[in-house]
């Protein structure tokens, strides 16, 4: 077993993403714990993903390593042997993006977590560094083709998880939701769209949210210069701020209001309900479609 998973970890053109399930509760002692229930139940959805629209990678397998899932992922067909670059990644090199691309990757993504939710689903790890682009093989990257990754806590919406905070990777506590951080709250899908949100941010600012975050706790230390830390709220409302007055002039009032909707929790209302799914498109995936800024 370990020489078939060092021998896949190995392979230049797979992704290997790892899942623990480690302490979790069990909803129903008559049937298999959850340890073993979720990893067969995700690897079932991510077999037949490129059907639902997910855009996610080809999915090739797992393998049980103690209380941990290996999760393996092929390359997309066209793709090169070229490590891939996050959305992350791009974002920081400052390479300038055109409008029209900036919105695909937006609206792609955005119908990625849509399709995602609706076979009742929560990703938990949304992030810039979450969407990756693959290079072709001529060496140059495919912008028109980001794949959400980052299956590692993603679970069913009904499901029972620890809370883990997001401190790993470039700020990932950033796109965590306010009421995540340190909280038992349970996960939902407004949390998602509150991180969907934030990546929405950055693609229309072109500007990571660490970044933004580093800028908000600058200016707010000229006048607490003692602060060490942003709080979950104050983080929320310099990206409300943002949202408000820097998006529009850049990519239109419906984005502004897409990001807008995520942020603000404005989708709460919606859970648990049959129109959320409906609401989603409306108020989200619609909205950062560049038709509508051409209308």
């Amino acid at each position: 077993m370990q020489k078939l998973i060092a021998t896949r970890a190995a392979n230049t053109r797979v992704l290997v993403e790892s899942k623990s399930y480690e302490g979790l509760r069990m909803d129903d002692s008559n049937v298999h714990s959850e340890s073993e229930l979720y990893p067969l139940q995700l690897a079932s959805l991510l077999e037949t993903a490129g059907s639902h629209g997910f855009h996610t990678l080809p999915f090739k397998g797992y393998l049980k390593e103690q209380s941990s899932y290996l999760f393996f992922f092929d390359y997309p067909p066209q793709a090169g042997d070229n490590t891939p670059h996050s959305l992350y990644d791009l974002i920081i090199s400052q390479e300038k993006f055109s409008l029209k691309l900036r919105f695909h990757i937006a609206h792609t993504v955005s119908r990625s977590i849509s399709a995602f939710h609706s076979d009742g689903w929560v990703h938990k790890s949304i992030s810039s560094q979450a969407i990756k682009f693959f290079f072709n093989t001529t060496g140059s990257c495919d912008y028109d083709n980001p794949y959400l990754t980052d299956f590692g806590l993603s679970r069913p919406e009904t499901g029972e998880t620890r809370l883990i905070e997001q401190e790993s990777g470039q700020g990932g506590y950033i796109y965590q939701h306010p009421e995540r951080h340190g909280s038992p709250i349970r996960f939902n899908k407004v949390h998602d769209i509150y991180s969907l949100g934030v990546v929405l941010l950055e693609i229309g600012l072109w500007e990571s949210a660490r970044n933004m975050y580093d800028d908000y706790l600058k200016a707010l230390r000229k006048r607490a210069p003692e602060l060490e830390n942003l709080s979950p709220g104050m983080i929320r409302k310099g990206l409300l701020g943002d949202a408000s007055r820097r998006l529009e002039h850049r990519m239109g009032p419906a984005y502004k209001e897409a990001v807008l909707s995520c942020l603000s929790d404005e989708f709460r209302e919606y859970l648990g309900g049959g129109n959320f799914a409906m609401a989603f498109q409306k108020l989200v995936v619609q909205k950062v479609d560049i038709k509508r800024l051409l209308e």
